[in-house]
């Protein structure tokens, strides 16, 4: 398992707001709560990324919670994968609220 800082897309995507990546993966760079909550805020301001796999990120609710509220306004990503991130009952339904307002996502995971 990689820590987050061993991630450079993460930091790129992330740190340096970089607005061209079509396609990320994170998977297993260990991002947490925390870290879902920066990309998310990243997201938000996002107008190109269609596919992001956060698979075994150990995001949680909490991280969960923070990328469906930056799906309700993003209208770029078509493909979510959160897949072994224990993000629960609470978000999945946080996440199920916000595709009510997402016109681009497709697939989640």
């Amino acid at each position: 398992m990689r820590d987050a800082t061993e991630c450079n897309p993460w930091r790129d995507f992330v740190h340096l707001g970089v607005p061209y990546y079509d396609e990320r993966s994170l998977q297993g760079c260990n991002i947490g709560a925390e870290g879902a909550t920066a990309l998310a805020n990243a997201l938000v301001k996002n107008e190109s990324l269609q596919s992001l796999n956060l698979w075994s990120n150990k995001i949680g609710a909490e991280g969960a919670r923070a990328l469906a509220n930056a799906l309700a306004s993003n209208e770029s990503l078509q493909t979510l994968d959160l897949d072994w991130n224990n993000i629960g009952l609470e978000g999945a339904a946080a996440l199920a609220n916000a595709l009510v307002k997402n016109e681009s996502l497709q697939t989640i995971k």
